[in-house]
This record gives structure tokens, sequence and C-alpha cells, in this order.
């Protein structure tokens, strides 16, 4: 659920109207998951596309538990402590999906899913460093570090995504593979989500208290806009690349196994 820190102070300061916006990108983005587990267990997507399909589920449980927390008003230190566990599930489902989305053009080729599986983790740690450096510092120069220090690590992780998902555009386009349009949307939706949040984090920084509701509306807008790119995509009609010759199967299968030779402990 976005932008949980500083809804309690936010409200206090919001007029009915902007209040009813709020609640609406607050409420309706997860509303709108459910139809989107429908159709994909209808069209059968999510045999395809497990983890995502997961993580949507995930996504409406998490909801269907920190809302009615908020709403009940239960203790700010205890609602915390559960959002951050749930980001930690989000987090680790963005990088279960795009993992997934790296190795989709050799889905049924085992000695180079294996192979894609560490080049993936090698690209993963250099990213996480790389996050890791420019993420710290933005939370250490933020008022009362000590109640945000938790999600450092989370924003690092979502910074790395970014990363990723460029490695698997970059991936399916040096392969010559055309994206199907559930990938294609997959991939876009989970980048708007994962690219928000470290933005957010540096933009909400820079602005004074005063203007920072603008950015939770921001972010939760940017949520929405993801949500209803996976709507799109999912039903979008999946068209089939047959143009793939035994030869160069062949010659991908040779590949893998050097990748593999090369990248073995």
């Amino acid at each position: 659920m976005r932008c949980y820190i500083s809804r309690t102070v936010v409200l206090k300061h919001m007029s009915f109207p902007l209040r009813l916006v709020w609640f609406y990108l607050l409420i309706a983005p997860h509303v709108l998951l459910i139809p989107i587990a429908v159709v994909m267990f209808w069209k059968g997507l999510h045999k395809d596309f497990p983890v995502f399909f997961t993580y949507i589920l995930f996504e409406i449980l998490e909801f269907s538990v920190l809302f009615p927390m908020y709403a009940l008003k239960m203790p700010g230190a205890t609602v915390m402590s559960v959002d951050r566990l749930a980001r930690g599930g989000d987090v680790t489902f963005h990088f279960g999906i795009i993992q997934a989305m790296f190795e989709s053009p050799f889905a049924n080729i085992m000695p180079m899913r294996r192979a894609m599986g560490r080049i993936f983790s090698v690209l993963t740690l250099i990213f996480i460093v790389l996050a890791m450096t420019f993420i710290a510092p933005q939370y250490y120069r933020i008022p009362g570090y000590g109640l945000l220090k938790g999600y450092v690590g989370i924003e690092a992780l979502n910074t790395a995504q970014c990363g990723l998902l460029v490695c698997v555009f970059v991936w399916h386009r040096f392969l010559g593979f055309r994206m199907s349009p559930c990938v294609f949307g997959i991939a876009l939706g989970i980048g708007l989500v994962a690219s928000s949040e470290p933005l957010m984090v540096a933009l909400k920084d820079s602005v004074s208290a005063q203007n920072s509701k603008f950015v939770d509306f921001t972010q939760m807008a940017i949520f929405q806009g993801a949500v209803l790119l996976w709507i799109y995509y999912v039903r979008a009609r999946e068209t089939v690349n047959t143009n793939i010759d035994a030869a160069y199967l062949l010659e991908a299968r040779d590949w893998a196994s050097g990748v593999e030779r090369i990248t073995r402990p």
C-alpha cells in the first residue's frame, strides 16, 4: 500500500475534495487488481506467468491487511512494521518476475535457463551495490532517519530492479526476439512501480512539507497507471513467434553450455 509513511500527516491538511481523490488513488488500483487476476486465470496466463499472478494476489492481500489497520487507527509503529514486511514481499516478487522475463526467450531450454539464471544473479549483485551507493545518502539527509532506515534496503532494491529491467529489454533486442504483449506490459508496469518509489523519496526531500502531498498523489497515480497497463496487456491477444529454426536453437544450446561453464563456481 503506497505512501503509508506520510498519510497520517497529509490527510490533516487536505480539503474534502482532495481527500476523496486521495482515497480513490489508494483504493481503486488495488480493486482493479482483482479483474487482472480473474482474466489471467480465465485465459490460463497464470500458468505462463505464475510469479506475476502470485504477486497480484499478494498485492490484494497486502491491501486487505494494511487498509483496515489504517482505518482502525492502529499504532503507527505496528502498521509501519507490517508495511515494511509487505514492501519486502513486493520487492522479492519483482525480482522473481524480472528473472522470469529475462529467461523467457529460452523458457523451454533448460541449459540456457540455468546460464541465464547465473548471469541474472551477477547482474543483480552489481546493480544492488550501485543502488545502495546512491540511495543510502538520500535517506541519511531525511529528518527522523531512525524511523525510516528500514526502508533504505527496500528502495535500493527497487532501484536495482530498474537497471535489471533495462537489461531485459536489451537482452530481447540483442536476441532479436519480439516480446509478447503480456511480457511487455508486465515489464512496463513493474518498471513504473520500481522506479517511482526512490524517485519520490528524492523529490519529497526537495519540496516543502506543505507540497509533499502532491508527491504522494503522484506516486499513487503512477501505481494506478501500472495497474491500467497490466489490465490492457493482459487482455491483449498473444502472438507466437515461429521464426526460430532448429539451427538457431542448436547454436543457442551450445552457447548456453559455454556460458554455464564460464559462470559455474
